[in-house]
């Protein structure tokens, strides 16, 4: 008979918890036929629709489009609940991330936005000393342009992402980072209504640079379960077919292997990262990837 009790129990708390379905609120994605956010989110789902027998159902809830520092304090206080970034100290030490780099360090590869006229330039570029004698573009609260300013590079701050595609095109500065996970969609994004940019031919910069899902330290239990989700998603080969279909062909386009690389050293991150590990990450200079 306690046998008997023992698995009603826990049928009853099985059921419950599928019965049950969690609200994940996180900020409003970029719009256009290109989201940098949407990648991110297809992984969050995949990890809680691996999650979904032992934790339940869900659905996502949008708030309003926020900065990265807002972003931060809201995560904080727990009005938004999850949220994609390249990482950086403060936020690892102020809200819950999960040590797995869900674009694995494509992000780290950075192409150049620039303005079709000024290719030979950058044609001539072979140091970081000769890429510092211009103008770069960045977001004001983006770890890029923290990176960029530490090692004084000139840089001009907008609050403004799309903004930051204008003010290339007007020439108010010469170059915009892009990772190579998102400057392809984002050139297409733009390239009809902005017809005097490009991407640049010649070089790749490389920032170290992994982007995490951060959840809210009000919901432990969300952490957990996202983490679970991903190893699952990780061992079964799920998140590995996701990432190839979104970035796979990025990967080729970049043609990585014969760009002149110039090295910056990122120095917003621990030390001790923990995810270090060969298949989370990849390196697209190498023939063997994907």
């Amino acid at each position: 008979m306690t046998i008997f009790i023992k698995i009603i129990i826990t049928l009853f708390l099985l059921l419950s918890v599928i019965g049950n379905e969690t609200t994940i609120r996180m900020a409003k994605p970029e719009s256009g036929l290109f989201s940098r956010n949407a990648h991110a989110e297809e992984v969050l789902r995949l990890a809680l629709d691996k999650t979904i027998p032992s934790h339940g159902k869900y659905k996502i809830v949008y708030t309003n489009k926020m900065t990265r520092n807002r972003a931060m304090v809201e995560m904080q206080e727990g009005s938004i609940h999850v949220y994609d970034a390249p990482t950086r100290m403060e936020w690892e030490e102020n809200l819950i991330p999960i040590y797995f780099p869900i674009s694995k360090g494509l992000l780290s590869y950075r192409l150049l936005l620039i303005r079709k006229k000024d290719q030979a330039k950058f044609s001539k570029i072979r140091t970081s000393n000769e890429l510092k004698q211009l103008r770069a573009g960045l977001g004001s609260q983006w770890s890029t342009t923290k990176v960029l300013e530490y090692h004084k590079f000139k840089v001009v701050k907008s609050v403004d992402y799309n903004g930051l595609f204008q003010m290339l095109a007007s020439g108010r500065f010469d170059y915009f980072l892009r990772g190579a996970n998102e400057i392809f969609g984002e050139f297409k994004n733009h390239q009809d209504e902005l017809s005097n940019i490009a991407i640049e031919e010649d070089l790749v910069v490389y920032i170290y640079q992994p982007i995490y899902l951060f959840v809210t330290p009000k919901l432990p239990g969300l952490a957990k379960r996202v983490k679970a989700g991903l190893k699952m998603a990780s061992e079964d080969g799920s998140f590995d077919r996701v990432f190839e279909k979104n970035h796979g062909e990025n990967i080729k386009k970049s043609n990585l292997g014969k760009r002149r690389i110039i090295n910056i050293i990122n120095p917003l991150l621990k030390k001790d990262q923990t995810f270090v590990d060969g298949k989370y990450w990849i390196d697209p200079l190498e023939k063997s990837i994907l």
